[in-house]
């Protein structure tokens, strides 16, 4: 027996002593004594390690590793992740925005598309087979639309009427500053799994970075909604930085410790490199995943929850099942794609996709990455980064030992078996 490749080893940092074993391609974590990774290394009472076994943390010799990995990654799966874009407008002017200069950003969905996306549903359970739906609103600032949030959940319930096995829940990414009680109880009625806000650290660093049009405050309103429904609803909190000021993390990580600690059950966190618009790509330096870990590390230790998304979002492009709907009823594959036409692979208007669906079908740069541990989490790169900063979408975008690093502190941090 061994252990396969895509399985990431740490040491056990807490009082047991062994290993932590991270699955790449299930996301499944175990702890390893260190009677069982003795058995493992010289191959006796094997069959005491069925169980690692029957959750692929271990595989016979012969077993060939990358038919695995690509049978794991090709694996239809019949979920149907929807992100709908309500609107393109917003009522804050971020900077670092890559929606800034996106068309016709006044534009808002209405009813008519509304109906169109829970007929595409109803067609994706029927024809796809699809057993569960995840769906998420975001724009733009989707809560400027929110009538059409709410005329929508009230058409997918009465649909999820005739297939009442389709397992559903809802998402909402809102910039958090018009969360209100309605909207929060309205929400609340339709398998809401959670609110992801975003605040850039402590309240002067953040209004510096995320202005309302108004000139107001946002961190003020976007602290007071967490403050408010942390108790009812979950909440992820994303922080974006760029590297060589992750002092702001721990200085924030402070903020919400001292400010929300009865909540911090409902709360999580969530770091991301904010990329550079002027090269489209992803500051980087080979310490960076280092000092992120050690950050990982702080929150962990305050009690927080972080996000493993702080390493790496597992991209949903290379999917047939996960698509993004804009208030035109465009169909995009990439969220940072949306409102580029250049990258429309359908409208729900249409009975068929265009051809660029078969630009992303065809999307295998992961194949040349097949031995890579961590080929399942990272898939070659952000397609996006390589179209801008490569202008090729097929272009490797490797950051291999930034991302191991990262990960390993992330499972060392996070796991501790006493």
């Amino acid at each position: 027996m061994k252990v396969p490749n895509y399985i990431i080893r740490v040491q056990n940092e807490g009082d047991r002593k062994g290993e932590i074993f991270y699955n790449t391609l299930t996301g499944a974590k175990m702890f390893v004594n260190e009677n069982q990774l003795s058995r493992i290394k010289n191959g006796k009472c094997i069959s005491q390690l069925e169980f690692l076994k029957d959750k692929g943390f271990i595989i016979e010799d012969n077993c060939d590793e990358d038919k695995i990995t690509y049978k794991a990654l090709t694996r239809f799966k019949p979920t149907y992740n929807l992100t709908l874009i309500t609107t393109y407008d917003c009522n804050m002017m971020c900077p670092y925005c890559f929606e800034e200069n996106t068309t016709s950003s006044l534009a808002y969905m209405d009813i008519t598309v509304g109906k169109k996306v829970i007929e595409r549903i109803e067609n994706k359970i029927v024809n796809d087979k699809i057993e569960k739906l995840n769906i998420a609103f975001t724009g733009g600032e989707p809560l400027l639309n929110f009538d059409i949030i709410e005329n929508f959940l009230l058409l997918l319930t009465k649909l999820l009427v005739k297939y009442d096995k389709i397992i559903y829940n809802i998402s909402l990414i809102t910039n958090g500053t018009l969360l209100n009680d309605y909207i929060v109880n309205q929400l609340k009625k339709y398998n809401l799994k959670g609110v992801q806000v975003t605040v850039d650290g402590i309240k002067s660093r953040h209004d510096g970075l995320r202005p309302s049009k108004d000139g107001t405050s946002s961190f003020d309103k976007i602290i007071n909604s967490i403050e408010k429904y942390a108790k009812v609803i979950p909440f992820a909190i994303r922080t974006n930085y760029h590297y060589g000021e992750e002092n702001i993390l721990l200085e924030w990580i402070d903020y919400l410790d001292h400010n929300m600690g009865d909540y911090k059950k409902n709360i999580s966190l969530k770091f991301r490199n904010i990329m550079d618009t002027n090269n489209y790509s992803y500051s980087r330096n080979k310490n960076s995943n280092t000092i992120i870990g050690k950050i990982f590390q702080y929150g962990f230790n305050k009690g927080f929850n972080i996000l493993e998304g702080s390493i790496c979002d597992k991209c949903r492009i290379h999917s047939n099942n996960s698509e993004y709907i804009d208030c035109f009823g465009d169909i995009y594959r990439c969220f940072m794609f949306a409102g580029n036409k250049n990258f429309v692979i359908g409208n729900i208007n249409e009975l068929e996709y265009n051809e660029k669906k078969l630009v992303f079908d065809n999307l295998k740069v992961w194949e040349n990455c097949i031995k890579c541990p961590l080929v399942a989490i990272c898939a070659g790169g952000c397609r996006y980064e390589a179209l801008v900063s490569k202008g090729n979408i097929n272009k490797k975008v490797c950051d291999y030992q930034n991302k191991l690093t990262g990960l390993q502190y992330y499972l060392k941090s996070k796991y501790k078996i006493s």
